[in-house]
């Protein structure tokens, strides 16, 4: 049942979990760019979620350092108050609607940023913070690619490469836990998709590492210049699927 694509999904898993590993973000969207003509995308996605929350864990110990409850706390509690509504517009709009809002947005504050160079500080505050928080839940409780509306946010906080890496990895982490239980209750978690990520999970895991590896050596303005093209990607991605 695997072998055919055994060998191109693990290849895909090694660079999305690169990706992961370098910018803490951007692992379920490089996979269901891709995932999705190597396999059901009922099995992809919750083959996704059940490995974010190990690989997401590995990074925070490493980064546990720079915790701080002060920027996670409020986009977590705006996380959950925006799911539930998120999960019901999921019913009453067009998927493909809501994803084009989206990538329009990402698109057009990543290339903004790009031309300005320089980020704002002006929107490091608990409010603004349970705004981003419940507005990613909505759209996480919708379409799940919710990830680029906390990197912009992260983005205008003034943040070092280290702190914005842990802040997203806390509201990520969150995210995944919250979405497993929703994915068993509602039989998506099926035993092939567990088995599927299992099987794969080394392969994730060594591009994890390597990114991580990565990480350490990259300068923090590469860095966030980097960060802004993986963002305009994103949302080119997701204006076109």
């Amino acid at each position: 049942m695997f072998e055919p694509l055994l060998i191109p999904v693990c290849a895909l898993l090694v660079l999305s979990g690169f990706i992961y590993g370098m910018f803490g973000f951007g692992y379920a969207l490089t996979c269901l760019a891709f995932l999705p003509y190597l396999m059901n995308v009922k099995i992809a996605l919750p083959m996704i979620a059940i490995q974010c929350p190990i690989y997401t864990g590995f990074m925070l110990y490493g980064l546990r350092r720079h915790m701080t409850a002060r920027l996670a706390l409020p986009l977590i509690v705006g996380l959950v108050l925006g799911l539930p509504i998120g999960v019901y517009l999921l019913g009453i709009l067009s998927e493909g609607t809501i994803r084009k809002l989206l990538g329009s947005f990402i698109l057009f504050y990543s290339l903004w940023s790009l031309y300005k160079v320089s980020a704002a500080t002006s929107l490091r505050n608990k409010v603004w913070g349970l705004f981003v928080g419940f507005l990613s839940g909505v759209v996480g409780g919708a379409i799940l690619a919710a990830g680029p509306i906390v990197v912009a946010y992260l983005n205008l906080c003034g943040l070092s490469k280290e702190e914005f890496k842990t802040t997203f990895l806390i509201w990520a982490m969150t995210l995944a836990c919250l979405l497993i239980p929703f994915y068993a209750l509602s039989n998506i978690l099926t035993y092939q998709a567990f088995l599927w990520g299992m099987i794969s999970m080394p392969f994730a895991g060594l591009g994890v590492f390597l990114g991580v590896k990565f990480f350490k050596r990259v300068k923090e303005q590469l860095f966030y210049r980097l960060i802004l093209i993986l963002l305009a990607l994103s949302g080119i991605r997701l204006l076109f699927s």
